[in-house]
């Protein structure tokens, strides 16, 4: 089976401009064990260590784990953040993108 889990992560981690030193820290996963997951195929990964990698890089591991195509990533990485916000923060920003997007048309 091809290992599109590990590509999946390198391309978040750079689109979110992360190192692996970084995502390690930040998952609590050890460099080695990152680099591992991003190169190599057939790599058996605990769920803990997925779980904490995905919570790393602010995403559901759902995304992680499924096996999608095309997705913009920097994109969903403002949206999962945005679905943390309480909701007058949430709203404030939607109305200065919003403004901003107006500004640009």
């Amino acid at each position: 089976m091809e290992n599109f889990i590990g590509p999946k992560i390198k391309e978040i981690r750079q689109a979110q401009d992360l190192t692996q030193f970084q995502l390690a820290e930040f998952s609590n996963v050890s460099l080695s064990l990152i680099a591992k997951i991003e190169t190599e195929n057939n790599i058996n990964n605990k769920i803990d260590t997925l779980i904490n990698i995905s919570n790393a890089l602010n995403i559901n591991l759902n995304d992680l784990i499924e096996n999608k195509k095309n997705i913009d990533y920097k994109t969903s990485f403002i949206i999962n953040k945005l679905n943390k916000l309480d909701t007058n923060k949430k709203e404030r920003i939607i109305n200065i993108f919003n403004q901003i997007i107006d500004i640009t048309q």
